[in-house]
């Protein structure tokens, strides 16, 4: 199976710019709110950078706006 909604946090290593959604169907890219912000500071130096919810963890997500793609489903799983 092909996951529905992907995001590798891998487009920039600073800044706002949008998390691209690699998963299946149409693209739902993800915006930062609340504290959430991208880094240069990866495990290993995996990738070019990250996303950090330092400083307002609560609040900090990445949105999508589209939903609807998870809508319908009966179980998900969240990787990291």
């Amino acid at each position: 199976e092909t996951a529905a909604l992907v995001y590798t946090f891998n487009e920039a290593n600073s800044g706002t710019t949008a998390a691209l959604d690699t998963g299946s169907g149409a693209p739902a890219n993800g915006s930062f709110s609340g504290a959430a912000t991208r880094v240069a500071t990866t495990p290993g130096g995996r990738s070019l950078g990250a996303m950090s919810t330092a400083g307002g963890a609560y609040l900090s997500h990445v949105a999508t706006p589209a939903p609807a793609k998870l809508n319908g489903l009966s179980a998900f799983t969240v990787a990291m």
